[in-house]
């Protein structure tokens, strides 16, 4: 899972997104993977600092990598720039009709 997330930590992956890649990698078909609560904890205390989630209401967990340099974290402008977009296209879906 962990290194799935890291390959693709440029991608627009949500908590829902690593549930379903979870499903895949489960061995027999009467195991379940985690919850998106219960996933979405350990993923944070895996990676700590290393990882935010934005949380909203109405929107999916969106799960971000941040890179580390000395004195602070920052998002890659690549994804910062995606996500961005996907906020953007799910909130103007969301605004009423005129």
């Amino acid at each position: 899972m962990c290194d799935y997330l890291e390959r693709n930590d440029e991608d627009q992956l949500t908590i829902l997104d690593l549930v379903s890649k979870m499903r895949g990698y489960l061995f027999e078909d009467s195991s379940a993977p985690y919850g998106n609560q219960y996933l979405k904890e350990n993923v944070k205390g895996h990676y700590g600092d290393s990882i935010y989630v934005a949380e909203g209401d109405g929107l999916n967990n969106i799960v971000t990598m941040r890179e580390k340099h000395p004195k602070y974290y920052v998002i890659t402008s690549k994804a910062l720039m995606v996500r961005m977009r996907k906020v953007r296209s799910v909130l103007s879906s969301k605004r009423p009709q005129s």
